[in-house]
């Protein structure tokens, strides 16, 4: 289980959060993986495989599971029970946390506060390692939602008590926290994981860094630049050094966001259909790895929209006025987007401002609703379409799209209890056609410019085509000093 070699693994400069019932974004979701596990988990690949449960039975109905616990233990040697999982289940709901609004087919989840005893919540434990799921109608959702890293199991026995998470802690993954400091946080292994590599890294140092990822890189002062978008120039200078490709993030999207307060209909339209999709991808190169995108759930996932037969078009052309355009500047890509987004957009009476932001004033921009547009990216939880398209409910916290549509909000619900994969597909259609008809949220691309690389110190990285945050560190291979 030891390693000579730990790894350093540089984010931007941004507010990361530990706690697995209340992420948001990709950097914190990375590092939160490898301290939480949950029922199920994902490979790095998309499957979903068993984790924290060893086996499960399932009603004639589909409407009840039953759910038996590995033999596990928290960090600090407390046994993991079913208790554990029912109070962090619980904790989900209380919390009104991202993923709650996935899980409102869970019987008895409506309206759990520090009053409720759950005596009808849905999730109640048979025995110490017996744990029943009672559900308001069968889901061909269920198994992937227990394996994300937002149902991970916590050490909690009462479900309104606050959590913190420090090197005091407890936690069910393959790694805990050894140090933290508001601009690091390290972690060190310390349980064998069923899917370890032959050599796994032994300790993990995140850090925040503003400097650019080729300086971090050529100064070994990182192991990787797996998110990082890198010239090809850069790239073949880090290969030629030995630096290990990877396949990661090729689901992830751009877009950008309009407020219909500050756009009006005529210029978000207008907006909407003058994207020059194309143009960006081609930007890119030869060896450009995006594609177009007309619809909101990735290319090579089931549901996503075909390309459209005929370019559409505007119908009228927006009255004089002035876009302010938001973008994070410390991914090179964005800056190259933003210009060929106001070639497009501007005209004689249209004017676009660019304005750049670091990656926390970014991420503060977009989740508060503060920009009256904003060039946007998402990466997918899981392979699936409802991943993606539950952002957009009406009534949750993180749907920072500026679209309240009932008919949308109907349809994920009834989306949830479908078991047929066409139905789904239909339905996800169905959702985007809905959700794009607003024009608050203009897809721009799929695909990513991240180098997918790490440094020397890896004999083998998994391909992770969801990117990084949903890359399982034990399952890297050190190569051996």
């Amino acid at each position: 289980m030891k390693s000579a070699l730990g790894l350093n693994i540089h984010f931007p400069n941004s507010n990361w959060v530990l706690d697995p019932h209340k992420l948001e974004d990709a950097y914190s979701t990375t590092i939160a993986l490898q301290l939480h596990r949950g029922l199920f988990r994902y490979s790095p690949q998309g499957e979903v495989e068993p984790d924290l449960a060893e086996r499960w039975s399932e009603s004639a109905d589909g409407k009840t599971f039953v759910f038996h616990l590995r033999d596990t233990k928290f960090s600090n040697g407390v046994k993991i029970t079913s208790d554990h999982v029912v109070h962090s289940f619980a904790r989900l709901f209380f919390l009104k946390s991202l993923m709650a609004s996935d899980l409102s087919y869970f019987s008895g989840s409506d309206g759990i506060d520090a009053n409720s005893k759950l005596t009808s919540f849905g999730v109640k434990a048979l025995s110490e390692s017996a744990v029943e799921f009672r559900l308001k109608f069968p889901s061909g959702l269920l198994l992937k939602h227990l394996a994300t890293i937002d149902t991970a199991i916590l050490l909690v026995k009462n479900f309104t008590t606050p959590l913190t998470f420090d090197e005091k802690s407890a936690y069910s993954g393959p790694y805990r926290v050894k140090g933290a400091r508001p601009d690091e946080v390290a972690v060190e292994k310390w349980r064998k994981d069923l899917k370890d590599a032959a050599n796994p890294p032994s300790t993990i140092r995140f850090f925040k860094s503003t400097e650019s990822p080729m300086k971090l890189a050529k100064n070994d002062q990182t192991d990787s630049c797996d998110h990082d978008g890198l010239t090809n120039e850069e790239i073949k200078d880090l290969t030629g050094r030995g630096w290990l490709p990877s396949v990661t993030e090729i689901t992830t999207e751009r877009f950008v966001v309009l407020d219909p307060q500050k756009v009006s209909p005529i210029a978000r339209e207008f907006l909407f259909h003058s994207a020059p999709r194309e143009q960006i991808c081609e930007s890119q190169g030869e060896n450009g790895a995006l594609r177009p995108a007309y619809g909101l759930v990735p290319l090579g996932i089931e549901g996503a929209l075909p390309v459209p037969k005929e370019k559409s078009r505007p119908h009228e052309k927006p009255q004089t006025g002035t876009l302010r355009l938001h973008y994070n500047r410390d991914r090179k890509i964005n800056t190259n987007i933003a210009k060929l987004l106001k070639e497009a957009w501007q005209s004689a009476v249209f004017n676009v401002d660019l304005i750049s932001l670091s990656t926390e004033e970014y991420f503060d921009h977009l989740f508060n609703k503060k920009s009256e547009a904003i060039l946007a990216g998402k990466s997918v939880d899981y392979f699936d379409g409802y991943s993606v398209l539950a952002y957009f409910r009406s009534t949750l916290p993180g749907n920072y799209f500026f679209v309240a549509d009932p008919s949308v909000d109907d349809s994920l619900n009834f989306l949830q209890g479908r078991l047929s994969p066409q139905q789904r597909i239909e339905g996800y259609h169905k959702v985007q056609t809905a959700i794009l008809k607003h024009h608050t949220v203009i897809p721009l691309t799929f695909g990513t410019e991240a180098s997918g690389l790490w440094s020397p110190k890896l004999k083998l990285v998994p391909p992770h085509p969801l990117g990084m945050h949903t890359l399982p560190f034990e399952t890297l291979e050190l190569r051996k000093p």
